[in-house]
C-alpha cells in the first residue's frame, strides 16, 4: 500500500505541473503505467531509475 501512496502523490505532483504549463497531465493509465513498472522492475518511486522511466515514458515530453 506504501507504493500505491508514493506512486499517487508523484502522479499527482506532475499532473499539477503539466496543468501550469498547459500540457496533458497523467492520467490512470500513467498511474497504473507506474504501478506496474515499480512492481514488475522493482523501482523505487524517487530513485534514480523511476527518475529515468519517468522522463521517458510518463512525461511524455
Amino acid at each position: 500500500m506504501e507504493l500505491v501512496k508514493k506512486v499517487i502523490d508523484l502522479i499527482w505532483g506532475q499532473r499539477r505541473e503539466h496543468q501550469a504549463k498547459g500540457l496533458r497531465p497523467p492520467g490512470l493509465a500513467e498511474f497504473l503505467d507506474a504501478l506496474t513498472a515499480c512492481r514488475e522492475l522493482s523501482v523505487a518511486p524517487g530513485s534514480a531509475i523511476w527518475n529515468t522511466l519517468e522522463q521517458l515514458v510518463w512525461r511524455k515530453q
